[in-house]
């Protein structure tokens, strides 16, 4: 990287006085000239953010105006960072037209990712939202691990110094509806990215002594306060909170809230233990593997009772239900007894992760509305009980049974497990 006196930007391009090019730019665009690359900007916005549309030597990109020194900080932080939902920097160039503020150029985005709707990000059925949809899932899981990324990296902006490689000062990134993008990858598959930090803590993110004085801003605080903005982010991406499930809702609080304080802060890994950002597919395999742990204590002709088992003891003991028998009656076809979490369990692994064909076969409402499917199933049962998971996964979590979130398991450790037991089984 070359430093020259109006600008800053690759060595593909060398340090000259910017300047507005002699003959007439088209009509609607910024023209600059620099020796071997030039800038071509246009000077409406991108709907919705603070993008321009920009051409230069290497291509397609994008361009927003900033103060030059901000300009220049934002363009080294991004220099310092390898993510793949952070926008790449091509440089800086000085505005011919303001002698204070500069481009700064990065890598070519569409627009804004809340342009594409809400039907893009979620599952809809008859106006309400279900979760996200499986594009949903990926990108907001993306958006949390950019988060992520970014949390790890800032350094002791005191000291200097950070046990991370790369650090970066202690600025917030802005994860607005305007400043979070979307770009096409060469598959054509739509990949999230921000690209953007505030060089001056928000207001709401410094904190007040008693005596009226501000606090000193920590690590800490930038990292929740970022967190904080993905809640906020995702609760503009649903909008009408009467229309969205539980479990949506749980994540956001989360997010914009954090845990209580006796449960540290929000983490990447605890973003991932939310039902929110579970497929249909995590959530039954999650109950799947619940069951075969109470299950494989069990002798191999199941003579004894799921109640008799060291774990099945342990969640009988657990009165606090699910409070899904009366949304199951309809897969039933009876009255279910739901006295306690291990009624509750066994009821799921029956009628919800079982076989689709007895609960298809039992089903007592309009049969084109579950098209013998686990997967609506699922979303008949969350009409009805829509916290059922987020309670279910509390109450497991606290007695440690599972240490990792079943988003990092795929398919392969599920049926590895089921394996494993029925090997154990044939053997005894």
């Amino acid at each position: 990287m070359e430093t020259g006196k109006n600008k800053e930007v690759a060595s593909n391009a060398k340090a000259v006085l910017a300047h507005i090019a002699r003959d007439d730019p088209p009509v609607g665009k910024i023209e600059i000239e620099q020796t071997s690359c030039e800038l071509v900007v246009d000077e409406s916005k991108i709907e919705g953010t603070a993008l321009h549309h920009a051409t230069c030597s290497t291509g397609h990109c994008v361009a927003i105006s900033k103060p030059i020194e901000e300009a220049k900080i934002i363009y080294r932080i991004l220099c310092r960072c390898n993510h793949p939902n952070l926008l790449k920097p091509i440089g800086v160039w000085k505005n011919p037209k303001d002698s204070t503020s500069a481009y700064l150029v990065l890598e070519k985005v569409e627009a804004s990712l809340i342009s594409k709707g809400r039907e893009f990000m979620f599952s809809i059925e008859d106006s309400f939202i279900f979760g996200f949809s499986n594009i949903g899932f990926k990108i907001f899981r993306a958006i949390c691990d950019v988060v992520n990324y970014i949390n790890g990296l800032y350094m002791n902006s005191d000291v200097g110094t950070s046990s991370v490689a790369g650090a970066i000062p202690l600025m917030s990134v802005k994860l607005s509806s305007s400043m979070i993008f979307y770009k096409l990858t060469v598959e054509g598959e739509v990949e999230v990215v921000v690209a953007d930090f505030s060089l001056r803590h928000p207001q709401d993110l410094v904190k007040k002594t008693r005596k009226g004085r501000p606090k000193e801003v920590t690590i800490g605080d930038v990292q929740r306060f970022n967190w904080r903005g993905v809640g906020l982010y995702l609760k503009k991406l649903y909008g009408d909170e009467k229309n969205v499930n539980e479990e949506l809702k749980d994540l956001a609080a989360f997010l914009e809230t954090g845990p209580k304080p006796e449960e540290g802060q929000v983490t990447y890994d605890e973003i991932l233990w939310h039902p929110g950002v579970w497929e249909s597919i995590i959530k039954i395999n999650f109950i799947r593997e619940i069951f075969w742990l109470i299950d494989k204590d069990r002798d191999r002709l199941k003579t004894k009772k799921f109640i008799e088992t060291e774990k099945g003891k342990a969640l009988s003991k657990i009165k606090c239900t699910l409070g899904i028998a009366a949304g199951l009656k309809m897969f039933a076809g009876k009255e279910l007894k739901e006295n306690n979490l291990l009624d509750s369990l066994i009821h799921l692994r029956t009628y919800i992760a079982a076989h689709s064909d007895d609960s298809y076969n039992t089903y007592m409402g309009e049969k084109d509305k579950l098209e013998c499917s686990k997967f609506n199933c699922e979303r008949l049962l969350q009409k009805e009980k829509g916290d059922y998971m987020i309670k279910l996964r509390k109450e497991i979590r606290s007695l440690e049974w599972i240490t990792e979130s079943p988003v990092l398991r795929d398919k392969n450790d599920y049926m590895a497990m089921f394996y494993e037991m029925k090997r154990k089984e044939m053997g005894n």
